[in-house]
């Protein structure tokens, strides 16, 4: 059997690789079962006739016969929730999701809840085989994501001024590992007030470097106690703890 899984940008500037560390992930588990399958970045100009992993699908203008669309918004925000995406969810052959918060917001829809699967993010062993610890540290604290909004600017900007902070919205892959691992801590500070757990974010620091991360709590109770011995969690909007 051969499979492909696709994943194509989150919204924004130069983030093409926003989520290769889970297409990753997929792949090893993938080969790990013994089908053959390939990681591309962008949307191809003709499509095979084998089964597609689409990650974001919310990104892409055309789809293949049969795909599987890893459905990575939240659903506590409408943002990403129109008519048009709901309709590629529909059109999928199955639907992956990393939350069992949008799990049961999807379930309402009787389309969606017979073609729903859990698929929790998880550190990739093959990244932690190479994960090398690294006793000079360079940062106190760092943060990568988007810090241009206000919520976010709340937390950094005291933290700035108290700590060695370094902010890396520009760097994926490798170049972001790389100085990831200079730091002492890793912050994670929602995008949204309510936000759901950034998993993702969390487990691809724990997959690459040895730093300790302190996140702010979530309404992604599930996931926050499967981190809660590896994490430390912050109330959230408690700019001082």
């Amino acid at each position: 059997k051969l499979a492909k899984t696709y994943h194509k940008s989150c919204s924004g500037h130069n983030c093409d690789n926003h989520h290769k560390h889970l297409a990753e992930l997929l792949q090893g588990i993938l080969l790990s079962a013994g089908i053959e399958c390939d990681i591309h970045l962008n949307e191809p100009e003709e499509y095979e006739n084998i089964p597609y992993i689409i990650i974001c699908p919310q990104n892409f203008k055309h789809f293949p016969p049969m795909y599987i669309a890893f459905q990575m918004e939240q659903t506590i925000n409408p943002r990403w929730l129109t008519d048009e995406y709901i309709e590629i969810l529909h059109n999928a052959y199955a639907v992956f999701d990393y939350s069992m918060v949008n799990i049961e917001y999807f379930s309402n829809d009787p389309v969606l809840a017979g073609k729903l699967y859990y698929m929790p993010i998880d550190v990739c062993a093959e990244r932690l085989k190479d994960n090398e610890p690294v006793e000079d540290k360079e940062y106190d604290v760092l943060f990568y994501g988007s810090p241009f909004i206000d919520r976010r600017q709340a937390y950094l900007k005291p933290i700035g001024e108290k700590f060695n902070l370094r902010v890396i919205c520009d760097k994926f892959g490798e170049d972001l590992y790389k100085e990831m691992r200079k730091a002492k801590i890793v912050i994670n500070a929602h995008y949204y007030e309510n936000a759901l757990l950034e998993t993702t974010r969390l487990y691809e620091t724990l997959s690459v470097s040895d730093c300790l991360i302190v996140s702010e709590a979530s309404g992604d109770p599930q996931e926050e106690k499967a981190l809660k011995d590896i994490v430390d969690f912050t109330a959230v909007g408690n700019v001082s703890q």
